[in-house]
């Protein structure tokens, strides 16, 4: 999804003024312009951590030492118990997808970093395994990483270092980037990882923050509610 700021400002105002029961310009202050445009970041960035997969429009993480998409060995470090770890992105949002080739299952869904579940990958017996690999987002080197368990044993007939033990080839790596605001003349446009059917669920988030910021709590529940996708 692509749209002007200028254009997504109307429509706030527009959705706004169409509910509420008071007047529009009780709720107008001379930088209200300003403060709709970040809402409608906050508000894009809100739904694409909450969307269902099928509205996203994912993203190759793209990494390659040879001109090769599909070489992830700049960023990729493979520890000799079978964990190992990929640099993410600096627009990192939300992972899509990750699957090793030793891997009977994709990752799609990442482990808060406190939580029990996290903390049980450190122990042999509580990590992911090949056939229900686990992953969470940490920090090493003063780089954000995807830590992931683990990967699965090459076959019987691969001999060699303990290093070629166990399989880390990635074959997907697929990401949701951060909402993007890019300057264009004297206005800006909002890139958003969404699909255009979505467009009316961010300007009712934003109507929804923009409200609450205002102590309008019960309007901004109101669209709160017609923001989410179910």
């Amino acid at each position: 999804m692509e749209a002007l700021m200028s254009e997504l400002v109307l429509e706030v105002r527009k959705a706004i003024s169409e509910i509420s029961h008071d007047d529009m310009n009780d709720l107008i202050v001379d930088d209200t312009d300003v403060i709709i445009r970040q809402c409608l970041e906050s508000a894009a960035n809100m739904l694409l951590v909450e969307a269902p997969a099928d509205f996203l429009i994912p993203q190759h993480v793209k990494a390659s030492v040879s001109g090769v998409e599909q070489d992830y060995t700049s960023i990729q470090y493979k520890y000799t118990d079978g964990h190992g770890y990929l640099i993410v992105p600096e627009d990192f949002l939300r992972l899509y997808e990750l699957r090793l080739r030793s891997w009977q299952q994709s990752l799609y869904e990442l482990l808060p970093i406190q939580s029990r579940e996290a903390r049980m990958q450190a122990t042999r017996w509580g990590r992911g395994t090949p056939q229900k690999p686990r992953g969470f987002l940490t920090v090493r080197g003063g780089n954000r990483v995807l830590m992931y368990f683990t990967a699965g044993r090459y076959s019987s007939h691969v001999s060699g270092t303990v290093d070629n033990v166990y399989d880390h080839l990635v074959e997907v790596f697929t990401y949701i980037p951060k909402a993007k605001v890019e300057a264009v003349g004297d206005d800006s446009r909002l890139t958003v990882a969404l699909l255009d059917i979505c467009r009316q669920n961010v300007i009712y988030r934003a109507a929804s923050i923009y409200l609450g910021s205002n102590q309008q709590a019960d309007l901004a529940e109101r669209f709160s509610k017609l923001s989410n996708f179910s």
